[in-house]
């Protein structure tokens, strides 16, 4: 017996190498510790310690900005993948630095299409980012049939984990349930956080007139 596994309806997570960040990396920390400096209180969201920056940076000319937004448009810009036109806008964007046991507890991101996060510095055991499985309540049965070797290859998990790395970006839908793990190094942990939609509004007309047929 040779079974087929079919995946339906898959939560789609989108990782790249971020183009510019080697010959930035120094000057984008720097940028993070001086924003620090300057917003000294931090905000309160899903850090558990830690600092939270303002969330304005996507409309200021700063080097952070710059290279999320380019980086964004050359991603969505690939038409072998994606439908042309396909321009991101971001809603808000943040940093966060978790110094030696801070966390951020389990969140969504309402309000917008997608996530993003890009990570500036993240030394070993900093934090892994998870994922909960959304069906996990109403497919517990049904998951718990196959074996590790089955999970793995259909990618049902109760939860799944990304281990961050300085230089990478990271996309998610916004709706996914997730959190950071305590950072357990003796060095920060710096990301940049978004919250993006996109603005081909034809598009997204055309496509919902389609749905609704």
């Amino acid at each position: 017996m040779d079974p087929k596994f079919i995946s339906l309806f898959p939560y789609v997570l989108q990782e790249f190498k971020v183009d510019g960040f080697n010959e930035n990396e120094d000057e984008l920390i720097k940028f993070a510790y001086q924003e620090k400096e300057k917003h000294t209180k931090s905000l309160k969201r899903s850090n558990e310690g830690g600092w939270h920056s303002p969330e304005d940076y996507a409309y200021n000319d700063n080097i952070l900005s710059n290279i999320v937004y380019r980086n964004l448009t050359n991603h969505f810009s690939n038409t072998e993948v994606y439908v042309p036109n396909m321009k991101p806008l971001i809603l808000n964007m943040w940093m966060i630095i978790n110094g030696q046991g801070d966390y951020n507890q389990k969140h969504i991101h309402p309000g917008s299409w997608m996530s993003g996060v890009f990570w500036l510095k993240a030394p070993d055991n900093c934090g892994d980012i998870y994922f909960d499985n959304p069906n996990i309540y109403a497919n517990f049965s049904a998951l718990n049939i196959f074996n590790d070797e089955s999970k793995e290859r259909c990618a049902l998990w109760p939860s799944y984990s990304w281990k961050p790395m300085a230089g990478t970006m990271l996309l998610f839908p916004a709706n996914l349930y997730h959190h950071v793990g305590e950072n357990k190094s003796s060095s920060d942990r710096i990301a940049c956080s978004f919250n993006f939609v996109y603005q081909d509004v034809i598009h997204e007309k055309n496509a919902m007139q389609e749905w609704f047929k």
